[in-house]
């Protein structure tokens, strides 16, 4: 598996220098109440944070 983690960090690196977000208390979180209806509104029912997704990789085995 590539490094997903450097994967998230570099869109999140991008999102940040472009405006799409801003550093918060508790992680990121959108600048723009625009951006942030946009986003609840379309991932209403589906979205899972990253911290709470399952991996696909075996048990013990960790990606870099």
């Amino acid at each position: 598996m590539t490094d997903i983690r450097g994967r998230v960090a570099d869109a999140i690196e991008v999102l940040v220098h472009e405006g799409y977000i801003e550093d918060g208390e508790n992680g990121h979180r959108f600048p723009s109440r625009l951006l942030q209806d946009w986003f609840a509104a379309r991932f209403r029912d589906h979205h899972v944070p990253l911290e709470s997704r399952c991996s696909d990789l075996p048990a013990g085995v960790e990606d870099r």
